[in-house]
């Protein structure tokens, strides 16, 4: 058996407003390094192939896990973007946006998800705003 997870696009508008919702429901199984946002996928959507993905806003709840990471996939490591645990929002937007910081190198620039220390029963549900560059 492996975790229930599921991956929810909840708006496809403008490149600046790509808003995901991840859920997930463990059975003990945990995820390592799962591609949540794929920019290849995006190519068909936004009418331009993406080069970048940057963290708006996330707002999150986790439950039971120690914490959950959110990484962009890079060689020959990923690149930590937001490490998460409890509940709570992290809001980037007067920043800027969270910038993958390694663009330029090696990998796809993907988002992607690794859980730490699962068990039966714990869960997530993760709201991501990016924007596409």
């Amino acid at each position: 058996m492996a975790d229930a997870v599921t991956t929810n696009v909840l708006h496809d508008g403008t490149a600046d407003n790509y808003i995901v919702q991840l859920t997930s429901e463990s059975d003990g199984t945990g995820e390592s390094a799962v591609v949540k946002i794929d920019l290849d996928d995006l190519l068909t959507s936004k009418g331009f192939k993406p080069t970048e993905l940057v963290i708006l806003r996330c707002v999150y709840q986790i439950s039971g896990f120690n914490y959950v990471v959110l990484a962009w996939d890079r060689q020959p490591s990923d690149q930590t973007a937001i490490v998460l645990f409890g509940q709570g929002e992290f809001d980037y937007r007067p920043y800027g946006g969270l910038h993958d910081p390694k663009h330029d190198q090696d990998g796809t620039g993907d988002l992607v998800l690794t859980t730490d220390d699962a068990s039966d029963g714990d869960s997530y549900t993760i709201l991501l705003q990016c924007r596409v560059k």
